[in-house]
């Protein structure tokens, strides 16, 4: 057995799961390197904060672990809340690299960290995509604009003068579920196989943090963005499973001719005549709506942005089902089942100095 490199990953915005997965660790994969990632055993702390202007405390995991030197100072700003009972707050993560190979351990000075956090970092991605859409839970800060922040200085009684002051962002709390034991599991096997979530649902969250930030614009135009992804995604799924090829496809689906006018074709072909919305409603509560916001210049207002969201979300579920924990457990073993992974070197995805990229948690 090769040596082992111990560590700790900490995460840019925290994983939210149930307290039931505690101390647990899972095998994953980044690229051909069998790593095995461990949960922490509890909370290193009874808020979640808002932001983080340093490294949090490592929290406490199985097992001995030097953590004195991994340990760094805090210090949190803006809104803080209770932790709710039953809830793992994943702040950080307990990697085990094999030392062989590239990864080999020469000198402290030289070993490749970069290249393992770089990897980590698009696995993290992934997996968080998944634990996203699952549960709802949109656990990145998210603030309103406000109103701009005045500050101003009131004479009082006795002659002197009192500080008053209002407006600044405004803090958004948007609640979701906690990742379940068998959502984890998924996530992790999803993002180790390189499974990605379906780009619509992707989207689709988006416009629900635009929502809540007042971006009511980019709610819209994302709204209907989402649902044509799902439209032509499950239309090219059931035309090519009738045996017609790409150029046909192609012309079928007219590209450039908009949602509202591919959505006959998708009722018919797709849901055989029956879909949970129809295509005044999709025609009403997003094209017109998305046409207006980019081409005029319209500027929606909070129900215009409610109503696009509320049919996307109704729509992109029917077109594109999310697949359950359950799937993507039969999936990811399959895939290793037929796909072996071969003896080789983690290759190294880190950006050049200046570049972007290698970044987890980024949505």
């Amino acid at each position: 057995m090769p040596p082992t490199v111990d560590s700790i990953a900490w995460l840019k915005t925290p994983l939210w799961v149930d307290q039931a997965v505690a101390g647990k660790s899972y095998a994953i994969r980044l690229e051909s390197r069998r790593v095995r990632v461990t949960l922490p055993l509890e909370n290193v702390d009874d808020v979640i904060h808002a932001t983080l202007r340093a490294l949090p405390p490592a929290p406490r995991f199985p097992g001995r672990l030097r953590s004195a030197p991994l340990r760094a100072p805090r210090a949190e700003s803006g809104m803080a809340q209770p932790v709710p009972d039953g809830l793992l707050v994943v702040t950080a993560v307990r990697l085990r690299v094999p030392a062989e190979g590239d990864l080999a351990v020469g000198s402290y000075t030289d070993w490749p960290i970069t290249t393992v956090a770089a990897t980590f970092g698009t696995w993290l991605t992934r997996a968080e995509a998944w634990l996203d859409a699952w549960t709802g839970a949109v656990r990145e800060p998210v603030m309103r604009s406000g109103t701009p922040r005045i500050q101003a200085a009131l004479r009082t009684d006795d002659g002197g003068f009192a500080g008053v002051g209002t407006g600044g962002p405004v803090p958004v709390v948007i609640r979701g579920q906690r990742a379940a034991p068998d959502e984890v599991t998924a996530a992790f096997a999803a993002a180790s196989t390189g499974l990605d979530v379906p780009l619509a649902h992707i989207v689709l969250r988006r416009s629900v943090v635009e929502l809540h930030t007042g971006e009511y614009r980019l709610c819209v135009i994302d709204a209907c963005s989402a649902a044509e992804i799902a439209l032509d995604a499950a239309l090219t799924a059931r035309l090519r499973g009738r045996g017609l090829r790409e150029g046909e496809i192609e012309r079928l689906l007219r590209p450039g001719s908009g949602i509202s006018q591919a959505f006959s074709l998708y009722r018919d072909v797709v849901m055989m005549g029956r879909s949970a919305v129809s295509q005044s409603r999709i025609g009403d509560q997003l094209a017109k709506p998305r046409n207006r916001a980019v081409h005029a210049g319209d500027r929606p207002d909070e129900a215009v942005a409610k109503r696009a969201l509320e049919t996307a979300s109704v729509f992109v579920r029917e077109a594109v089902p999310l697949p359950l924990p359950a799937a993507i457990l039969t999936a990811t073993r399959a895939r290793n089942v037929l796909k072996k992974p071969a003896p080789g070197t983690l290759r190294s995805r880190v950006p050049a100095p200046g570049s972007a990229g290698g970044q987890p948690g980024s949505r």
